[in-house]
Formats: structure tokens, sequence, C-alpha cells
């Protein structure tokens, strides 16, 4: 059965296995298989996580994209920011 995940406030820098995946639109298994070259940190007692910007980096790669993720938010408008 497919795990459900509910809405987060915001995600956190790294990310675990399952929420690493579901971040990049994926199932567990499909992360797993496609992400080979996409390293986790080891963040201590064989903890592994995922970092959310190595995950953009990967995304734009696909996309071939040679933007980074910083120069697509710089092209949004800014909160408060009038006309």
């Amino acid at each position: 059965m497919a795990r459900k995940f509910g809405p987060l406030p915001s995600w956190p820098r790294l990310l675990r296995r399952s929420y690493a995946a579901a971040y990049c639109g994926l199932a567990a298994p499909t992360f797993k298989r496609l992400l080979r070259d996409v390293r986790p940190l080891d963040v201590g007692h064989g903890l592994l996580r995922w970092d959310r910007y190595d995950l953009d980096e990967w995304i734009d790669r696909q996309k071939g994209d040679a933007a980074s993720v910083e120069a697509y938010f710089m092209t949004l408008p800014k909160i408060g920011a009038s006309g």
C-alpha cells in the first residue's frame, strides 16, 4: 500500500528516503533505482539522509536545464513587493 504524506509547512533540508522520494514525486523503489548518483549523507549511527539541494540539482539535470535553483528563486516576485 502506498504511504500517504500530509502537507508539510516546509520541507526539511535533510530528508529520509521516503520523504526524499515523495519530494521528487517518485515511489521509493523508483527513487532508489533512478537516483543512484545522488549520494545520501550518513548523519551518524547509519542514518542516511538526502540533501534537498542535491535532489533539486538532480531534477534540474534531468530537465537539461543548466539554471540553478537559486537562479529560479531570484525570478520569483518578492513577498510584499509592489508593482
